[in-house]
Formats: structure tokens, C-alpha cells, sequence
């Protein structure tokens, strides 16, 4: 047997089932969700865990770069400038949110962050106009509270597990969805709480699948939440312990000399008050003097943050977590960000896979019936989708560690064509790419020439002038221009010319 299925005295308090992913899910994720979101809120590392990870999947929002081609390689620029300017101006929250107050940035960060708190987020898509949008489409964020996991139920040919309806392949068919979040305040008092079905192809359910067949999602918080919330308890301890230390405490010993500012209590017991600076005649004063601030605090709170990080799922540095870069230098520093970007650069693929791909589809479709971009007819849309619903997707990049190092890097890579400057861009560039970043500069030399401005960032200011050739003295032969000259004949020559 393996040993640790092997069962021993060392082992009899280990105890596991062999349940299917959606029971264990089913029978916690009430309580689960409950506490995530509890620290999320109150928990300090929680909530930077929450911001670290919408700051790094998301960022300021994935940019979006229509591809539609004209042949193999050339792009079709007017027609694809046409979807994303078409595209910027839907993404206001009036129009793309059915709220009226999410940015599509913003909402594109409410949904990181559900799905970091309660393990999943719903989006519904809606075909019809909000807020006098030109394009009839628009985004409704559910929380997870709103699609009850304990319906459960067994039609004819389908089930509805965990309030999701599925088919023999586990294939969602329809969505159980509440009106409203079962704790909210309703109107007048009057709680309701009606369910409706809704077809799978108006929802996007966004989660992290680790365990198949898993119908619904697991905060990401769940294998460290007793730890933070401990870290919690403990932490708040020492300050209890640290003030009741800043405040003296103490009891007098018995004298045969009673204090007359001595008062009885109940219980027989006598208390007298102490105010600073005053010494009373007749009693010893003993004090209580815990130890306290703890020396050994930041060194235990450190190993717990570590555990926290590594925990997390994903990974997240220690520094990073803790504010607390006193001992990171360049080498460690670097290999943890890169450690740390393998992981936000599989959730940002998750993410755009999950939910940016089929919104910009259905997006398109809607924008296109409506004939909201100029350049692509319906008959010419519905006779190739594909070519006209192409796109590359931007997330956002991360910036230099050590940029005079990692600049002439990259530099060097590209002139050994291992990299490209579009992926250094797009690694490096927040979401940019190089179509914008070189427009942009030809722009700014533009501009520089049009006023007679120079610069030491100019192209070719950073190029050895050419030196002239030195012209040959009477007498002696000058060098033919087709045949090179090396390096013994042109110091043989500048000798020569020294000694004449």
C-alpha cells in the first residue's frame, strides 16, 4: 500500500471520504461562501489577497484588437478600427451594464472579484438596448446566492443539480435563478423568494473547474481561510495583551494600616484607585507587567503570511502580500513575480477563454444585425463569422523589475530572433500592443520635427558618427574602394603619416 493510505496509530485521526465533488460542495458551500466573504471584508490579508488578484487578471481592463483580414496577412485597418471604436462606445456603464453603473472595466472586476469571494460568478446576456444603446446588448452580474445550489431535482431526461439542469453528459440545459439575493432587504417587508428557469445559452458561468464532473464553484479562499482566521484571533490577542501591559495593573498586599480611600465591593473584596504621580503610605503595591509587545510577533505573522500565499491557489510572494520587502533583493524578487505571473497569466486565459471570447461574439452579432459597424454587411457577417468575429484579446502586462538589465535583455533577444518586439510589448506594455505603441511614437517624431526639437531618444542618436577617412598625402596610394582594408594596413598608414 501506499503509506499514506496506510491506516497506523499515527494515522487514526485522519479521516476522509470518497464523496463525489458536488456532495462535498453541496454540504459546505453555504458556510464556505459565508466566511470568504466575511473575511473579504474584514480581514486585512483577505482583502489584498481580493485586490492583488483584480489588480493582476484584470488590471484597468483587457483591451481588445479586432483581426479581421483582407488576404493571410493583411488586416482589413478601416474595418477593424470601425469595431473597436464601435466597441469603446458600447463599453460605457450606461449601455453594457443592465444597471446602469458598471463599466465594462469595472464589471469585468466586480466579476474577478465574485468569483474570488464566493468560487463563481453568473452573467446573464441580454438581447435588447439599455440606456438608449444603439446595439442591443447588455450584461446582468449574479451573484452566486441567486442560483440556489440545494434545488435539486430529477425530470424526465434532464436533473437540476445544485440549481443548474443538466443532461446525461453534465451539459448545463437551464439556469435556477432567484429574482433576488435571498437576504436582501425586500421592499415593504414582504420577503420573496420566486425562482425562474433560464436557458443555458443567456448565461455564462464563470468558476474554476478542478474536479469533474463539479457542477458549481469553491471560494478561492477555502484552503486558507482558517488560517487567516486565526492569523485574526491571534493578532487581536496581542493587542489585548499589549494594551493591558501600557495600563498597570497591580494588588496590595494586607496591612495592618487600612487606606481610607480604600472602597468595599460586593463580594467583600476592597479596591482603591491609583491616579499617576501619587504614592499611598501603608500597603505594598505589587504591579502585573506582562511581556508584551511580543518580539517573536513578526517573525510567526510573516510564516503565516507565507503559508497564506502558497495556499492560495495561485501563488502569491510573500513581498507582495505583506508590503514587506526588507529582505528581497533583485534575483529573489525576480524569480518570485515570474513565479507569481506563470499563475495571473493562466487566470487571465481562464478568464478570457470563460467569458471575453463568447461576449465578444455575441457582441458582434448584435452589433452587426443592427448595423452598428460600418464595412460589414449581414449577408457578409452570416456568410463567414469566423473572419469577422476574430480578435486578440489584451490583458494587461507587467512592467520592468529591473528595467537597464531586462531592456538589454530583450533587446538582445530580439536580434537573435527569440522574441519578437510584439510579445515584449505585450508582456511588458499594460495591455498596449505594438500597433498603438509605434503609432504613437511616429506621432511624438512628428510632432518633435514639426518644431525643430531634438533629442538623445531620437533614432540614430545613439549611433557612432561615421568617421572620415583621412585623405592620402602626396605620394602615397590611397586604399581601392572595393577591396577592404584591415586593421595592421590602417595602423601601418596613421604610423607613416606620424613620422612624416
Amino acid at each position: 500500500m501506499y503509506q499514506a493510505a496506510q491506516n497506523s496509530r499515527l494515522t487514526s485521526g485522519w479521516v476522509a471520504g470518497t464523496t463525489s465533488s458536488d456532495t462535498e460542495i453541496r454540504s459546505s458551500l453555504t458556510n464556505l461562501r459565508a466566511r470568504s466573504r466575511q473575511l473579504s471584508r474584514d480581514n486585512p490579508y483577505a482583502k489584498r489577497l481580493r485586490v492583488l488578484t483584480m489588480n493582476n487578471i484584470i488590471g484597468s481592463g483587457i483591451g481588445l484588437q479586432a483581426q479581421v483580414k483582407a488576404s493571410r496577412t493583411n488586416l482589413r485597418k478601416s474595418v477593424n478600427d470601425a469595431i473597436e471604436d464601435a466597441w469603446w462606445r458600447w463599453s460605457c456603464a450606461e449601455y453594457c451594464h443592465t444597471g446602469g453603473t458598471l463599466n465594462f472595466p469595472d464589471f469585468e472586476r466586480a466579476l474577478v472579484s465574485e468569483m474570488f469571494e464566493a468560487g463563481e460568478a453568473f452573467v446573464r446576456m441580454h438581447m435588447s438596448a439599455f440606456g438608449g444603446s444603439d446595439i442591443p446588448f447588455a450584461l446582468e452580474l449574479i451573484e452566486s446566492e441567486r442560483v440556489p445550489h440545494e434545488f435539486q431535482s430529477i425530470a424526465t431526461g434532464d436533473r437540476a443539480r445544485m440549481g443548474v439542469e443538466v443532461d446525461q453528459y453534465f451539459r448545463p440545459i437551464r439556469y435556477w435563478v432567484r429574482d433576488r439575493h435571498p437576504s436582501d432587504v425586500q421592499p415593504g417587508g414582504m420577503a420573496t423568494d420566486n425562482i425562474r428557469a433560464v436557458s443555458a445559452s443567456e448565461i455564462i458561468h464563470l468558476r474554476l473547474v478542478e474536479r469533474w464532473p463539479q457542477t458549481r464553484g469553491v471560494p478561492w479562499l477555502h484552503a486558507v481561510a482558517g488560517t487567516l482566521n486565526n492569523m485574526g484571533g491571534y493578532t487581536e490577542a496581542e493587542i489585548v495583551a499589549a494594551r493591558a501591559s501600557a495600563q498597570p495593573i497591580g494588588w496590595e498586599e494586607p496591612s495592618d494600616f487600612p487606606n481610607p480611600e480604600a472602597e468595599q465591593q460586593e463580594d467583600g473584596t476592597f479596591e482603591t484607585p491609583y491616579a499617576p504621580g501619587f504614592v499611598h503610605h501603608g500597603k505594598k503595591l505589587n504591579f502585573y507587567s506582562p511581556n508584551r509587545p511580543n518580539t517573536a510577533l513578526p517573525q510567526f505573522i510573516s510564516h503565516l503570511l507565507k503559508e497564506v500565499g502558497v495556499g492560495a491557489g495561485y501563488g502569491v510572494r510573500y513581498s507582495a502580500l505583506s508590503g514587506d520587502y526588507s529582505d528581497a533583493n533583485y534575483s529573489s524578487e525576480r524569480a518570485a513575480q515570474l513565479d507569481d505571473r506563470d499563475g495571473w497569466k493562466a487566470l487571465q486565459q481562464i478568464f478570457i477563454r470563460g467569458f471575453r471570447l463568447r461576449i465578444h461574439q455575441m457582441w458582434m452579432q448584435q452589433a452587426v444585425f443592427a448595423r452598428r459597424i460600418p464595412g460589414i454587411s449581414v449577408e457578409e457577417y452570416m456568410a463567414d463569422r469566423e473572419k469577422f468575429e476574430a480578435v486578440k484579446f489584451k490583458p494587461r502586462g507587467w512592467g520592468w523589475v529591473d528595467p537597464t538589465k531586462e531592456v538589454a535583455a530583450y533587446k538582445e533577444a530580439i536580434k537573435a530572433n527569440l522574441t519578437t518586439q510584439t510579445r515584449v510589448i505585450s508582456m511588458t506594455g499594460g495591455g498596449d500592443d505594438i500597433e498603438e505603441v509605434l503609432e504613437e511614437r511616429r506621432s511624438e517624431l512628428d510632432l518633435a520635427e514639426s518644431l525643430d526639437l531634438t533629442s538623445d531618444v531620437d533614432p540614430g542618436a545613439d549611433q557612432p558618427v561615421a568617421e572620415t577617412p583621412p585623405v592620402p598625402e602626396a605620394g602615397e596610394e590611397a586604399p581601392p574602394k572595393d577591396e577592404e582594408v584591415d586593421d595592421e594596413q590602417q595602423q601601418e598608414q596613421q604610423r607613416m603619416r606620424v613620422v612624416k
